[in-house]
């Protein structure tokens, strides 16, 4: 679905905007998801699964820069990443955002990957500028 890759969010077929991960973020922190409480579990399980995509994006953003600066001994990062990148969505739970199975977004995520661990990654800042960019970029429809 090509519309995935450029933030269009699928439920209402529009672009997806900041106000929609804002809006996202405060239902994540709202008490359903804060308690434990087994009657809340499938609310919290479903506004997990609703991430907008670009916000999910740029997760993947902020937790993958520092990977080159601070590899795991004896493991190749962009094999064993693009390993996982490649079965997202394979085994769907209630929290599981359906773009998971999208391949333009698993594309996307390599290519987002490789930034990651190359050197120009440095030229956007730190970890934070970074995953703003990769943010800002895929809201107007031009992810990495």
């Amino acid at each position: 679905m090509l519309l995935v890759l450029h933030g269009v969010n699928a439920q209402t077929s529009r672009r997806e905007t900041k106000e929609d991960g804002d809006a996202w973020a405060k239902q994540v922190s709202s008490k359903v998801c804060k308690i434990d409480n087994p009657a809340d579990e499938a609310e919290c399980s479903r506004i997990y699964a609703s991430i907008p995509m670009c916000v999910d994006y740029k997760n993947y953003g902020f937790i993958w820069f520092d990977m080159a600066e601070n590899p795991i001994p004896n493991v190749d990062a962009l094999s064993s990443q693009t390993d996982v990148i490649n079965h997202l969505g394979d085994k769907r739970t209630a929290s599981t955002p359906p773009f998971y199975s999208s391949p333009q977004y698993r594309d996307a995520l390599v290519r987002l990957l490789r930034v990651t661990l190359s050197p120009d990654r440095k030229k956007w800042g730190g970890q934070a500028q970074f995953s703003d960019f990769v943010y800002k970029s895929c809201l107007a429809g031009r992810p990495l």
